[in-house]
């Protein structure tokens, strides 16, 4: 619903528009998930109003109004790569420290009532997974209902050619295993959900890598398959149950 055909631009009106890394002011605000935060793309901290937002959490190097990388912009730096579905082992298991991370860094500011950015490239995939985690361990939303939140804020709130924030299957399915924090660290956090995946058995990672294909497809289907109810068996119902 939120990323259907109706919902994007026009193919004629969306080849008049910037790309995502590059629309201003390139952010789209959150309030039902927090009023104080914020996700965006890579130059969105520079076109803000000085002093606008408190707390920057970047996961690329912002980029200031000339284009050029400029990482003081941020206030914390937690850079992974998006690959779009091709992560590899080592790279998906860095993007689930760094998820967890950047999660409990939008606890601590928002704490603290500092208004929060949380940007990435185009501000479609790495940010949101933050967001969504964000809003999964501190706000007990469900992940699902997460993610479908964010793309209709982006979608209706920003103006750029081919929107397709939450596309990203596996910092989907990271977000997904997501559980409300307990009070432990980024790593015993990350060490936690990626528990929980091994004994549900559920983890298509090691044979997606193992049998490398073409890339998996982008865009609303994506998002919309993943949003589809999925049947849960006793075991991967009570394994959340048993840890808590």
């Amino acid at each position: 619903r939120c990323c259907d055909d109706t919902s994007m631009p026009s193919v004629q009106s969306a080849r008049q528009l910037p790309p995502g890394c590059s629309d201003r002011p390139g952010h789209a605000h959150l309030p039902l998930i927090d009023e104080l935060l914020h996700v965006g793309n890579e130059i969105a901290a520079a076109y803000a109003p000085s002093g606008y937002f408190s707390c920057v959490i970047s996961t690329v190097p912002p980029r200031d109004r000339s284009g050029h990388r400029r990482p003081q912009l941020a206030t914390h730096s937690l850079y992974f790569d998006d690959r779009m579905g091709r992560e590899s082992i080592a790279g998906e298991g860095v993007a689930r420290r760094q998820i967890v991370r950047g999660a409990q860094l939008v606890e601590h500011a928002i704490a603290r009532r500092d208004r929060t950015l949380v940007n990435c490239a185009f501000g479609q995939n790495r940010s949101t997974a933050i967001c969504v985690a964000f809003a999964v361990m501190y706000r007990n939303w469900k992940a699902h209902d997460a993610v479908q939140y964010i793309c209709e804020m982006i979608v209706t709130q920003r103006n750029y050619a081919h929107p397709v924030p939450c596309s990203n299957p596996v910092l989907l399915r990271i977000v997904g295993d997501m559980v409300p924090a307990t009070g432990t660290s980024p790593v015993e956090g990350a060490a936690h959900v990626e528990s929980l995946v091994r004994e549900r058995g559920d983890n298509p990672g090691h044979e997606r890598h193992q049998q490398p294909g073409p890339p998996r497809k982008r865009g609303p289907n994506t998002l919309m398959a993943w949003l589809k109810p999925k049947p849960t068996s006793t075991a991967s119902a009570a394994a959340p149950a048993a840890i808590e």
